[in-house]
Parts: structure tokens; sequence; C-alpha cells
């Protein structure tokens, strides 16, 4: 925010695009390797300066990260090469329909033995409106629904992943985000109400 001296201010759109032009496909790819290594170079060199700073400002720091016993690592390493591992990735979908909307959500395991990878898919589908009684109550009905929020899509998603990466027999489950999202911790805005989903 302008005048906001506590902190750096966020650059404009204006200033995002002059940084970051569109550019043709064919330009894009050309130099895609180049600029995916100066960026990985990049973060590294910036993690390694702040690293020694913070050490430099406090060196006993070391001495509170908690470091996993080569024990430990020996079989991460044996159980990541020869055990079983499952991951979890979805997409949601809000449609909208001349009579209301429908929510598909689709989320895929993909599941590796250490000799075969498998695939188990699985789909979300539902109406997100119903036989009311009355027209009055069926059209307030179809505005709200068509507006459904992507929170609750998203939570709807989020769970799935989780419950059905839960299901599926692995020693390792690789999934992306925080355990319990934001969106399952507060679904619709009532979190009492979504208690029964954080069970997983």
């Amino acid at each position: 925010m302008p005048g906001n001296e506590s902190g750096p201010v966020a650059p404009t759109l204006a200033e995002v695009l002059d940084i970051a032009p569109w550019r043709r496909l064919e330009e894009h790819l050309t130099d895609l390797r180049e600029r995916v290594d100066d960026s990985i170079a990049g973060s590294q060199d910036l993690r390694r300066r702040y690293r020694e700073e913070l050490l430099a400002e406090q060196p006993d720091l070391p001495q509170h990260i908690r470091r996993p016993s080569e024990d430990a690592l020996a079989k991460a390493r044996e159980l990541i090469r020869h055990g079983s591992v499952a991951a979890a990735d979805g997409t949601v979908s809000q449609v909208p329909l001349a009579g209301g909307a429908k929510l598909q959500v689709g989320v895929v395991i993909a599941f590796n033995s250490g000799k075969v990878v498998d695939l188990v898919t699985r789909v979300f589908e539902h109406e997100l409106t119903a036989n009311v009684g009355s027209a009055m109550e069926y059209f307030a009905q179809l505005r709200g629904k068509r507006r459904i929020s992507s929170l609750v899509s998203h939570a709807i998603m989020l769970f799935g992943e989780r419950s059905l990466l839960i299901d599926q027999p692995a020693d390792w489950r690789l999934l992306h985000g925080e355990l319990i999202p934001h969106e399952l911790r507060t679904g619709a805005g009532r979190p009492s109400d979504t208690s029964p989903a954080l069970s997983i």
C-alpha cells in the first residue's frame, strides 16, 4: 500500500506487466530451461545469504534445529526406494446450468509400489438446487447456488484428496498444502459444522 513504510510496497499491475510481459508460446518455451535454472540458483543464493545473516545474529540457532538420525534417514531412503508411495491431486469445476448449478470434483490417486504405478480416479458430483416447494423459493435458491463459494467447493476437493489418500494402503502419502487446510478448518463459515470432516 503506498505510503506504508512498515514493509515493502507491492508492485502495481502496470509494474508487474512491465517486468513480465506476455510472450508467444514459442518464445516462452525457447529459454524455459535457462529460466528455471536461474530461478533455482537465485533462490539458493538468497537462502545461503539469509542463512549466513541469521547465523551471524544468532550463533546458537543451529542448536535449536532438530535433525533426523542417520538411522531414521536410512530407513526413509529404503522406504522411498522399495516401499509404496501414494499421492493425491484434485480439480474442481462449478458448472452453471439452465436449472441451477452442478459441482464436480475429480481426485486422482497415483500409487507407486516400487514396481508398478497405478492410478485411481474418483469423481464427486452434486446438483446444487432442489425442489423446495414454491417458485419464489426455487428462484431465490437458484441465485444463491450459482454464487456458491469457491471456499466451499475447494474444501470438498481438499477433503476428497485427504480422505481417499488415507484409504489407499501405502508407506508414504504425499499431498499438497497443509494437512488440514484453511478451507477445511473454516468450511462454509461455520467451523463447528465441519468437525466431522476434520476426523479424517
